[in-house]
């Protein structure tokens, strides 16, 4: 028997469906409170979030050690990708990273002197699509997407840094006040939600309650460039902190245009203008937002 780290465990009450989770250790173990006197409902999902085991536990009324609970996993598989990535001059990428993208997990490994490798541990040998983006720093640019089928084994995967721009900014006017987030400089992340929304993040100062500086935005609609929308209220804030506090949002539901809609790892752009209402003074202002974010899921 093998142990089984990192596994994820939920634990489901029977009577009111609340949910406790939990992740397995180093050494395969997990713990936990749970309600008195009630059947719990246990299931355990592998790393790739793939449903292993379902039993009924319980009801407990003292703590208990259910001991050694056997889980049958499906046979798993070890994959090496390596290659030599090249800049848009074709000579070797010297400072760089490649992020793979496998089964809904990312993983990343440095570039050294034009060559990368890594191990992935796989969850099984089926075949799936592995999509490899190479970034070079020095020249701010990254590779298009490389996509090969992998199932077990070794695979060379090479690719050009070049062609797509690293730049990354939320540029925002409302009223008179402007927000200009960059990358690298201010943290900007974007992915998607579980309720098909796009979220874009970007903080400036997160530490510094004097200069701290944070846009939120969820987009709703699909994975594509076109007419998209943001609801109201929560959906789209932009916040200053002390000692000028600033607050906008917006009342109303807005249209925004996405021009560029790329999968993990790409880039998502768009524009809208908007009224938008200061919290604290409850005026209304004008507002136009541009902006550039890298995916990251």
């Amino acid at each position: 028997q093998a142990l089984l780290p990192g596994y994820r465990i939920i634990l489901r009450n029977t009577q009111n469906n609340s949910k406790g989770y939990g992740i397995t250790d180093s050494t395969g173990i997990a713990s936990g409170a749970v309600p008195v006197s009630v059947p719990i409902e246990m299931t355990v999902y592998n790393k790739c979030n793939t449903l292993l085991h379902t039993e009924t536990i319980g009801p407990f009324n003292s703590d208990t050690d259910l001991g050694i609970v056997t889980v049958t996993t499906p046979a798993g598989a070890n994959i090496t990708v390596s290659g030599t990535i090249l800049k848009c001059n074709q000579a070797p990428v010297s400072n760089g990273f490649v992020d793979l993208f496998l089964e809904g997990i990312s993983y990343r490994a440095a570039i050294n002197n034009g060559n990368y490798s890594i191990p992935i541990s796989r969850c099984s040998a089926a075949p799936e699509n592995l999509n490899l983006i190479a970034t070079d720093i020095d020249a701010g640019q990254q590779s298009i997407p490389s996509v090969i089928s992998v199932s077990a084994g070794s695979y060379t995967v090479n690719a050009n840094a070049c062609g797509v721009s690293l730049q990354q900014f939320i540029f925002f006017i409302a009223g008179t006040d402007t927000f200009n987030f960059r990358s690298p400089i201010d943290s900007i992340t974007a992915g998607r939600t579980s309720n098909n929304q796009t979220y874009i993040e970007s903080q400036r100062n997160h530490q510094d309650p004097f200069n701290f500086e944070w846009v939120s935005m969820y987009i709703q609609g699909g994975e594509s460039p076109g007419t998209h929308s943001i609801g109201a209220f929560n959906s789209l804030l932009l916040f200053r902190g002390n000692p000028s506090r600033i607050e906008y949002l917006i009342d109303n539901p807005i249209n925004i245009t996405i021009t560029e809609y790329g999968g993990p790892g790409e880039y998502i752009a768009g524009n809208f203008t908007a009224t938008m209402r200061e919290r604290w003074k409850n005026v209304m202002v004008s507002a136009t937002c541009s902006f550039r974010v890298r995916r990251v899921q």
